[in-house]
């Protein structure tokens, strides 16, 4: 909640690239929640949210949900991009509400990505892509990973417990 500008801290500063992290610096960050908020709109406009229809680029639209692992899905619709995600995503599954709000994510190109247990509603193989794609990531963005599955943590580079109020790195697993 910190880094993503929702609260600001009671003590000490948070720093991004040797600059203090301040309120014009948020709008750089994107964030992916366990339930994302999706409005009843196309599957494009849900990823470009608050991008007018005619500055959306549609090849990077499809590029981000390759990179989400759910392009295929997206494009065995009749209207492709332009399906329609009702009231509350429900005519999409958990999985695949979390995949399109990886790709809104990818889509939005922010150099700081927080990711709030970005698999748990994916099946096995599905995470294992989405994990491949989050890593390939790591090379342009600075990603944070919020997760209590220590496979989502393997892809890590550095690893924090907070332990007694306290920030602790450990050991990453192998």
């Amino acid at each position: 909640n910190i880094i993503s500008g929702l609260i600001k801290p009671t003590g000490g500063k948070v720093f991004y690239n040797d600059q203090e992290l301040k309120s014009e610096t948020y709008s750089n960050i994107a964030y992916v929640s366990q339930s994302s908020f999706f409005t009843n709109d196309t599957i494009k406009n849900n990823i470009a949210f608050g991008i007018n229809n005619s500055e959306i680029n549609e090849d990077k639209i499809y590029e981000s949900l390759k990179k989400a692992d759910i392009y295929d899905v997206v494009n065995s619709y009749e209207k492709k991009i332009d399906t329609f995600i009702n009231e509350l995503g429900l005519n999409f599954s958990g999985g695949q509400l979390q995949r399109l709000s990886i790709a809104r994510a990818i889509y939005s190109n922010t150099d700081i990505i927080i990711f709030d247990e970005p698999t748990s509603s994916l099946d096995r193989k599905t995470k294992k892509n989405i994990l491949e794609s989050i890593k390939s990531l790591r090379d342009d963005k600075i990603i944070i990973i919020i997760s209590h599955l220590s496979e989502d943590m393997k892809i890590c580079s550095k690893i924090f417990k907070i332990e007694d109020k306290n920030l602790k790195e450990i050991d990453v697993p192998k």
